[in-house]
């Protein structure tokens, strides 16, 4: 049915006839156009409101998400929408599918979240995007070509991550950046030859990185910030360029100061007379590109294949090692979290230690690419919960030291991929229990440290007790810590037929391979499944 018009509804039936105008509400087919009104009015608002993310609020082109808590993108953002603000959220990846609807957008707000890995192709169909801020993050390296598809990209704000390297496959894609935020950084290496073509830029900030060298930058007519300091500089014959463009204004990049050689230490660049920037002839045999670039962390000790930043003082990860590193020593650190491939490219790896920092989560295939690791030390941290694919890839891992974490549970697949694994230390942690299958990958595993932790012997343990008794590699005297009958008893001699479950005990433990413990039934209380009766109790507080 098409309705080609509403008649007009009377808005006042006290003016005028007042009779006429109750009996034409009271008419039928009034009535019934009136309803149809009614009902498009319902439709439409609730059209606009399913269009509108959940926690955002949405205005004509216009989605605000700011401060919302929001763990991720969320879903259903209009398509048509031009400016998206999901600032000072709690956002930690953004996935390829995120934004693939938002071909209009042109303005994407992302500062001040907890970004740390950016998917290839996340930004492919952003074809529109101008304004583009991600500062305040936790990104430590970008995809290959993230932004090879925003042509019209002028304005990119990366400052204020964990960035070491930036590489031209990483920029190359926007036609005339004119803004460019890349400052608190730990950059040590920046290609310039993609930052060269965008001869239009007018700010251009690389302040407190750990810079030492720069390839030279096109003609810059329009520059007006630029910043520089705080960056070792080393001030030989390749950064004659820079000298060149701060002496020119004395405006830009004021106070820069050399860090290197020696004799020009503290020296204002724009000062140093130019012969005396010298090159001695090693420089031609430095990496021509960043991604040629793997370098000793400034505050490390490295030889030819060790790296040691044993108490350093360091917050995150160090990123662009050099590839031939077989020992990397991190213990001692404030580290508090592992990312997704944080040692990919660390193929010769052998040996790793990062124990005694911070560490609370570890992200999904955080070791991923260290087919060569058969050391992995992680004791004396404050993990609480492993993803169930944090481990995978280890293939020849044999030495796993988990103890003295905070551990409360274990995944079942955790261990699934460790089929090399000699020794497993879950020593003084905080596990409840352990499901039937935990182990079952480890094929070749010799010692196992399980004292130190809340365990429950109840009957959904009793698989271990059947284990235990085939292969004696308990060698920690783990013991049962409840249910009372069984308290102080050393599992790995304690009979299978102890493991029992009395009442609704099994229901406990009965998820612990999903990292779900329920709380034990109220002593005196009865409980079934989700019932728990204490009526004959005389409690004075629930």
């Amino acid at each position: 049915m098409i309705i080609r018009a509403i008649p007009e509804i009377p808005e006042n039936v006290d003016d005028g006839n007042w009779e006429d105008g109750l009996r034409r509400l009271s008419d039928p087919n009034m009535l019934l156009l009136r309803g149809v009104a009614i009902l498009h009015l319902t439709l439409t608002i609730k059209t606009a409101s399913n269009s509108c993310p959940h926690l955002c609020s949405c205005s004509r082109d216009t989605v605000i998400c700011t401060g919302q808590g929001l763990l991720r993108i969320p879903s259903k953002i209009p398509p048509e929408t031009v400016r998206l603000d999901l600032q000072e959220n709690k956002i930690s990846e953004i996935r390829k599918n995120d934004l693939k609807a938002l071909r209009h957008l042109k303005i994407l707000q992302l500062m001040d979240n907890q970004i740390h890995m950016i998917e290839s192709n996340a930004f492919d169909n952003l074809i529109a995007l101008e304004r583009l801020r991600l500062n305040r993050n936790r990104l430590r390296t970008l995809p290959d070509e993230i932004f090879i598809n925003n042509v019209n990209l002028h304005r990119l704000d990366l400052s204020e991550n964990l960035l070491t390297v930036l590489t031209d496959a990483q920029l190359q894609g926007p036609k005339s950046v004119r803004n460019l935020q890349l400052d608190r950084n730990f950059l040590t290496c920046l290609d310039s030859h993609v930052i060269a073509t965008w001869t239009e830029m007018e700010i251009l900030t690389l302040n407190r990185n750990n810079l030492s060298t720069m390839g030279q930058l096109g003609p810059m007519p329009n520059i007006r910030i630029l910043r520089l300091a705080e960056n070792p500089w080393l001030c030989d014959c390749r950064l004659r360029w820079m000298k060149k463009i701060i002496s020119n204004s004395h405006l830009l990049a004021r106070n820069t100061q050399c860090h290197r050689p020696a004799h020009l230490h503290s020296r204002v660049l724009e000062n140093i007379d130019e012969t005396l920037m010298k090159c001695s002839g090693i420089e031609k045999r430095a990496a021509s590109s960043c991604r040629d670039a793997s370098v000793c962390p400034p505050v490390c000790t490295c030889t030819k294949t060790t790296i040691d930043c044993r108490d350093r003082g360091l917050t995150h990860i160090p990123a662009n090692l050099p590839p031939t590193t077989t020992e990397l020593r991190l213990e001692q650190n404030q580290i508090n979290y592992v990312p997704p491939r944080a040692f990919h490219n660390l193929h010769q790896l052998k040996r790793l230690d990062l124990s005694k920092n911070n560490i609370r989560d570890i992200g999904p295939r955080a070791f991923e690419g260290l087919k060569s690791l058969n050391s992995l030390v992680l004791y004396g941290n404050n993990i609480t919960n492993l993803p169930s694919e944090a481990f995978h890839g280890l293939v020849n891992l044999q030495l796993l030291l988990l103890n003295a974490n905070k551990l409360q549970c274990l995944r079942r697949n955790t261990f699934s991929s460790l089929k090399n694994l000699n020794l497993l230390s879950l020593y003084d942690n905080q596990i409840y229990s352990i499901a039937n299958g935990t182990f079952d990958g480890l094929t070749n595993l010799t010692t196992l440290h399980l004292a130190r932790n809340p365990i429950i012997c109840d009957c959904n343990l009793e698989w271990l007790a059947h284990l235990l008794a085939k292969k004696a590699v308990e060698t920690s005297s783990a013991r049962c810590v409840s249910p009372k009958r069984v308290a102080h008893r050393r599992i790995s001699t304690l009979h299978h037929s102890k493991f029992r479950c009395k009442g609704s005990e099994a229901y406990v433990t009965a998820n612990a391979g999903r990292c779900i413990i329920d709380h034990p039934c109220p002593v005196g209380c009865s409980c079934l499944n989700t019932l728990v009766d204490c009526r004959f109790q005389l409690t004075g507080s629930v």
